[in-house]
Formats: structure tokens, C-alpha cells, sequence
């Protein structure tokens, strides 16, 4: 995958979403039905659900869309894309500290 983010439509055609990329930092298996990640967004740590990743593992990088995990990704791709949020200002605006 040469950019590891997905924009996706939301409501309208000119509307779209962003996933971003975060690293693993810890995973919360308390809860079979709901297993929940703390997932650090460059500097910004969330609460991101991986229960449909079943292989995710602490220090992977996850693709996150809305407190879901979409996708593992390599570092590589996930650094590169989150230098090329940084540059186009995105990374700030979309997780700002109001969170998802």
C-alpha cells in the first residue's frame, strides 16, 4: 500500500473521512465481546476497538476510522503517512483534542 490511509465518503459525495494510522500501545481483552486498544496517534492516545483484528498486537500499527481499527499496517507506511497528514495540516484537525 504506497499511503497507509483510507478517505472515505461519509454523507455526501463531497464529504469524506479520514483513517489514520496509530500504534498499539496496550489492549484491554476484559471485555470478550469488546476488545478495546490504546492506540497512540503521534502523541494522542485513544481508546480504538480491535475486536475484529484478532492477530493486533501491542507496538502494531493500526489503520483507525472513528474509534474502529480498520487494517494493520507496516510502520512504514503508517510514518509516511502521518508526515504527509503533518504537512497537509489534516493530522490536527481531525484528532483534535475533542477526540472522535
Amino acid at each position: 500500500m504506497a499511503l497507509g490511509f483510507f478517505l472515505l465518503f461519509c454523507t455526501k459525495p463531497k464529504d469524506m473521512c479520514l483513517a489514520v494510522p496509530g500504534q498499539v500501545v496496550s489492549i484491554d481483552q476484559s471485555d470478550s465481546e469488546m476488545k478495546m486498544a490504546k492506540v497512540d496517534f503521534s502523541g494522542i492516545v485513544k481508546d480504538v476497538c480491535v475486536q475484529w483484528l484478532p492477530e493486533v498486537k501491542e507496538g502494531d500499527y493500526v489503520l483507525a476510522h472513528v474509534g474502529m481499527a480498520l487494517n494493520i499496517v507496516d510502520e512504514k507506511d503508517a510514518m509516511e503517512t502521518l508526515e504527509l497528514l503533518k504537512q497537509l495540516g489534516e493530522l490536527d484537525a481531525e484528532m483534535g483534542q475533542d477526540g472522535w
